[in-house]
């Protein structure tokens, strides 16, 4: 498998990179849908599932997963208001281009290019320089946005990812501060997985 996901990244880096000016590199969601199905043909299922569709948002969900015997290898999930334009596709792409990332279909960023584009923002501004963290770190914004976290792919992208160098600062320099932010990820880990399983779990009527 994974020389089939560099065979993919490969494909996806020659139909084109962006970076931002931290040097963060991420490439273009339909080329990772295009040459996913490309190289690894029918190695694998894709399945997606709507788990909320609202007067106001819909959440949907991407399941691959291999086929015989069934074993789910990754999911991702993508929240998208219903007022804007095209949010069932959106919603669709973006669930769909997680779960590919959770694969390890990805280069240096987690979001696809398209999601910067969708949120009209300037990809070579969107990370901000945390290499010259100090004392002054928000502990309780950081700490606040976990548990915000609404599904457990958000949870470990704000891990490992957005608020990662973070992380790594208080671990070396504020210990405790370092376990309260890790008590919050833990316990809204725990919150989101029982959600899960609420979600999941059918439904007999008698």
């Amino acid at each position: 498998m994974r020389d089939k996901i560099k065979q993919v990244m490969a494909l996806c880096r020659d139909d084109g990179v962006y970076v931002n000016k931290n040097g963060q590199h991420t490439v273009s969601a339909w080329s990772k849908i295009k040459y996913f199905r490309q190289v690894f043909g029918s190695d694998y299922g894709v399945q997606f599932k709507m788990m909320e569709h609202s007067d106001r948002a819909l959440i949907m969900k991407c399941i691959i997963s291999t086929k015989d015997p069934e074993f789910i290898v990754s999911e991702g999930y993508s929240k998208q208001y219903r007022d804007k334009l095209g949010y069932f596709d959106i919603a669709t792409t973006f669930a769909f281009t997680r779960a590919l990332t959770y694969l390890g279909i990805l280069d240096d960023d987690l979001t696809s290019k398209e999601e910067y584009d969708e949120l009209g923002l300037d990809i070579r501004e969107m990370s901000k320089d945390t290499s010259q963290l100090n004392d002054d770190v928000d502990v309780e914004e950081v700490k606040d946005s976990f548990k915000k976290a609404i599904h457990l792919p958000r949870l470990k992208y704000l891990k490992d990812v957005v608020h990662k160098e973070t992380i790594d600062y208080l671990l070396k320099n504020e210990p405790r501060l370092y376990k309260e932010v890790t008590d919050v990820i833990e316990t809204r880990e725990f919150q989101l997985e029982q959600e899960d399983n609420f979600t999941n779990t059918p439904v007999h009527n008698n």
